[in-house]
């Protein structure tokens, strides 16, 4: 009785995908399998969609190392549909960049199509995220706080698949229901999704509370549909792809994160970190790159080599343009090198998990240990915060609300990344300072409405900050005029502190004090 019933439910499926498809624009599109292996040529090997981190410059440097496919960083629909200046300042791609994914988040039908109508005929095929758990996404309405909403992600996915020239494919989040998740990738999947990232992470799993990505609920869903599956979740070393493969059955793997701090992963090989910076510069050389895309990606790259060479990161914090990071860089890939042959000439051996530190190595999060329950108690104050800071928002008259939306969603897309993936495999975020970021943007933008607000007086202990003059990291909050590490803002410089292991004074952080400490009590 149950085949029967699980016949009859595949055939109702079939029969509606076979309906959309009388209603196609461009019936002739390639689709599933079809699209997969003759226009995609069957990737396995795939760099995740990072907000100002796969610009073309890095996805040139990925597929020199063996990525097979590529994603651009998630844009904005409507800022990307109404804005040309948007669509020039973010979209840049050649004649190599391909095979090419560009991605989008949305919450309406109507803003994504026109936006990629604008871009179809420079891809091969448009993916709209519902996978960014990040607050700003919240806020924003999109990525993976549209996946309650089935009735309007299957709106978005249908009016796509009807009205491209080119396949729509998705991204999404599992949920902590297996079966919730199997029939939320059947609904993508009959609205005309041809090919399916499953991200193995819930949407509740990100910053202190990431963990390991769920493999088995990647396999039932790849068991479940007919389309293209990618794996994204868990792959820090060569030997991951191959164990994710096996064991999930997916046709390929998507990674974020470890892509970021070593660019080589699909080559099987650790290669220094002087050759990495080296291609990838020239590779800005030929496509021109934001210099904060720069630094952030150089930051990770010689991440473990900048918390013992302090100063060479102090330089890279002051570099304003291309060719002041590839000074430094070619002054600092002389001191590795030299260490290197050093450890060499000693007869020093390593291996692949214990490589020195002049060796690109996947960044390992370290495990939450703290109270997770007060934790949790003040994230949840914190977002009560935010929606308090939305419903002064929403007093400004229409006119000034259409452009507090449209600043606050542009600067959404600008804070460095979630995103998602990024990525369950993306950079750890820190939310405390979020309200924080979003009061600013608000202030700013809304100042003529809410006059009453930014006289605010300013809350106790708030760190004094140069006027006019933007975080070195993010470009977008204001820095902290007594930061120790440089012109920071205090999310920032969180973030950085702990990843170098630094004080700073003016913000509060002793995470150096705290590992001196800790060293001398062992």
């Amino acid at each position: 009785m149950a085949q029967i019933q699980q016949i009859q439910q595949i055939q109702t499926q079939n029969q509606q995908i076979q309906q959309i498809q009388q209603t196609l624009k461009y019936p002739n599109k390639p689709s599933g399998y079809e699209f997969y292996r003759q226009v995609l040529k069957s990737p396995k090997l795939v760099v995740a969609p990072m907000v100002d981190q796969s610009e073309l410059a890095w996805r040139a440097l990925s597929r020199k190392y063996g990525a097979e496919l590529c994603y651009t960083p998630m844009f904005h629909s409507r800022l990307f549909s109404e804005s040309e200046n948007y669509r020039k300042e973010n979209f840049q791609t050649d004649e190599y960049d391909r095979p090419l994914i560009v991605q989008f988040c949305s919450n309406d039908p109507q803003h994504f199509v026109k936006a990629a109508e604008f871009i179809q005929d420079n891809c091969d095929a448009i993916d709209l995220n519902l996978g960014c758990p990040q607050n700003i996404a919240r806020r924003g309405h999109y990525g993976s706080y549209l996946q309650d909403e089935w009735t309007l992600i299957e709106n978005i996915v249908s009016t796509a698949h009807k009205t491209l020239k080119v396949p729509i494919t998705c991204k999404i989040r599992v949920f902590k229901s297996l079966e919730k998740t199997i029939q939320y990738a059947k609904m993508l999947e009959r609205a005309g999704c041809q090919m399916l990232t499953v991200h193995g992470r819930t949407r509740e799993q990100k910053g202190h509370k990431t963990g390991l990505a769920d493999w088995n609920a990647i396999k039932t869903v790849k068991e479940n549909v007919s389309i293209p599956v990618i794996a994204n979740g868990n792959i820090l070393y060569y030997e991951d792809i191959e164990n994710c493969l096996n064991f999930t059955g997916v046709d390929g793997v998507m990674t974020a994160e470890g892509n970021l701090y070593n660019p080589a992963l699909f080559t099987n090989k650790l290669l220094p970190c002087w050759q990495v910076v080296d291609d990838y510069l020239a590779l800005c050389l030929k496509y021109p790159t934001n210099p904060s895309y720069i630094r952030g990606h150089l930051f990770k790259i010689y991440k473990n080599s900048l918390t013992i060479h302090t100063n060479i990161r102090d330089k890279f914090i002051q570099a304003k343009i291309l060719e002041d990071y590839i000074r430094i860089s070619n002054e600092f890939n002389e001191i590795l090198k030299r260490e290197a042959s050093e450890f060499e000439s000693k007869g020093g051996t390593w291996e692949p998990k214990t490589a020195p530190h002049w060796i690109c190595q996947p960044y390992i999060r370290p495990p939450w240990t703290g109270n997770c329950e007060s934790k949790n108690k003040k994230e949840s104050i914190e977002e009560q915060n935010e929606d308090s800071i939305e419903s002064k928002q929403n007093e400004c008259s229409k006119r000034t609300s259409e452009q507090c939306e449209q600043q606050i969603t542009e600067e959404s897309c600008n804070i460095n990344n979630e995103h998602e993936n990024i990525n369950g495999e993306n950079q750890t975020k820190r939310s405390k300072s979020n309200s924080h970021v979003l009061e600013t943007i608000t202030k700013e933008v809304c100042s003529t409405s809410l006059q009453s607000t930014s006289k605010q007086s300013k809350p106790p202990n708030k760190v004094d900050r140069f006027e006019g003059k933007k975080c070195q990291i993010c470009q977008i909050n204001p820095s902290s005029k007594n930061c120790s590490n440089g012109l920071f803002c205090k999310k920032c410089c969180s973030e950085f502190s702990k990843q170098n292991i630094q004080d700073c004074n003016s913000h509060r952080f002793w995470f150096k004090s705290k590992s001196i400490r800790e060293q001398q009590n062992k």
